[in-house]
C-alpha cells in the first residue's frame, strides 16, 4: 500500500510539472503571437496621443485626449509611472468635456532625465511652460501620489491657473509626516526591514518582445493587461552598460530610494538628499492651501492595503476648508484608486466639471 501511494505521488508530481511547462510554453507561444499586434496598436496610439515639448528644463513627453477647446485636466503620474496612468480614462473624460493631458516628468515614460539639477517645482515650471504654449489660463490640476505632489506645488507656484484640484493618495499630506513620528532607531529599523522585502533585483529584458511575454505569462488575460504594457514598455530602456532592457533605469537614485540609507537621509535629513527627492518630502500642503478657495477632490485610501496612512492629515485639512474639500475616504482601498473604482473616479470629474462650469 506504501509503494503504490508514492507511485502515485510520484506520478501526480511529474503530471502536475508537466502541465505547468505545457502551460508555461502554450502561454510564450500565444504571446509571440500576439506581440506584433499589441506592439503596433502602441505605435499608433502613441502617434495619434503622443506630443512633445521643449521645456527650459528637458524635453518633456505628454499625452493628450479630447479637444483643445475642451477644460483642461492635467495629470501627473506617481513615481515609476507615466502618462499611461490615465490610457483607460482619456477617452471617457474628453467625451465629457475635457481636454486632457498627461505628462511624463524627468526620466519617467518617454521623458528623459534632465541634464541638470531640478526639484519637484521645476516639473511645475514645465506644466506652466506646456499650458502657456497650449495658450490655457485655466486648468484643473490632478494626480497619483508623487504626482498629487506635483500638482500643489504647481498651485503653489502658479495658483492663478488652477480650477481645481484631484489629489488621489498624495499631495494633501505631508510625505514623511508619518516617519517623523518614530524615533530615529524605529525609522531605521523600519526602513531597512522594509528594503529587505524588496525581494530579487529587477528583471532585465532582451528586448520589447520579451517584457511583453513575461507579462502575458502572468496577467494576459487581465482586463488591465492592455494599459499594463503601454506603461511598461514606454518605461523599458535599454542599457549600454548592461546590454539589456530594464524598467525605469536611474529612477531609485534620482527618487533617493536605492536603499535604505538614501530613504532614510531624505527622510529624517532631506538637505543632504538629491533636490528632487528633498523638495518633495519638504512639501507642507496645510501650509500652501491655507487660503484655498477652489475645488478640491482628496482620494484616501484606508486600511490593510494603505501604502501611506494620511487620514488624519486629510481630515484636518477637509475641516479647515469644508466648503471645497470632498474628502472621499475609501475603505480597503489600494494606493491607485481609480484603478478600482474607475465608474466613481469618472463620475466624480464629471460632477467636477459641472460645478466649476457653473
Amino acid at each position: 500500500m506504501h509503494r503504490i501511494i508514492l507511485l502515485f505521488l510520484s506520478t501526480f508530481i511529474t503530471l502536475s510539472a508537466y502541465c505547468q511547462t505545457d502551460s508555461a510554453a502554450i502561454k510564450k507561444a500565444e504571446a509571440e503571437k500576439l506581440f506584433p499586434q499589441y506592439m503596433s496598436e502602441y505605435l499608433a496610439y502613441e502617434k495619434a496621443h503622443g506630443h512633445y515639448i521643449q521645456t527650459p528644463n528637458v524635453k518633456m513627453h505628454y499625452l493628450t485626449w479630447g479637444k483643445p477647446s475642451g477644460k483642461a485636466l492635467v495629470w501627473s503620474h506617481g513615481t515609476y509611472g507615466n502618462g499611461y496612468e490615465m490610457f483607460d480614462f482619456g477617452d471617457e473624460l474628453a467625451a465629457a468635456g475635457y481636454y486632457v493631458i498627461a505628462i511624463d516628468y524627468y526620466g519617467h515614460g518617454l521623458t528623459p532625465f534632465a541634464d541638470k539639477e531640478v526639484s519637484i517645482y521645476s516639473v511645475a515650471d514645465d506644466i506652466k511652460f506646456l499650458l502657456d504654449e497650449l495658450h490655457i489660463k485655466k486648468a484643473v490640476m490632478g494626480g497619483f501620489s508623487r504626482g498629487g505632489t506635483v500638482s500643489t506645488v504647481f498651485y503653489d507656484a502658479y495658483p492663478q491657473y488652477v480650477q481645481a484640484l484631484v489629489l488621489e493618495d498624495g499631495g494633501s499630506a505631508p510625505w514623511a509626516i508619518n516617519a517623523h513620528k518614530l524615533t530615529t532607531d524605529s525609522l531605521a529599523r523600519q526602513t531597512i526591514n522594509g528594503f529587505k522585502q524588496r525581494g530579487a533585483p529587477p528583471r532585465l529584458f532582451d528586448d520589447q518582445k520579451d517584457l511583453f511575454t513575461y507579462q502575458y505569462a502572468r496577467i494576459g488575460t487581465n482586463p488591465l493587461f492592455k494599459k499594463r504594457f503601454f506603461e511598461s514598455v514606454t518605461r523599458l530602456k535599454y542599457v549600454d552598460s548592461l546590454g539589456k532592457w530594464k524598467i525605469n533605469p536611474g529612477m531609485n537614485d534620482f527618487v533617493a530610494q536605492t536603499n535604505a540609507e538614501q530613504d532614510i537621509m531624505v527622510t529624517s535629513r532631506p538637505f543632504n538628499a538629491s533636490l528632487f527627492a528633498a523638495t518633495t518630502v519638504l512639501v507642507y500642503p496645510k501650509v500652501i492651501y491655507r487660503n484655498l478657495d477652489i475645488p478640491m477632490i482628496i482620494y484616501d485610501p484606508v486600511g490593510p492595503n494603505d501604502v501611506f496612512n494620511f487620514e488624519e492629515e486629510n481630515t484636518k485639512l477637509q475641516l479647515a476648508h469644508p466648503q471645497y474639500i470632498t474628502h472621499k475616504v475609501i475603505q480597503n482601498g489600494e494606493h491607485a484608486v481609480k484603478d478600482y473604482h474607475h465608474a466613481e473616479f469618472v463620475q466624480d470629474l464629471k460632477d467636477l466639471l459641472q460645478k466649476i462650469s457653473r
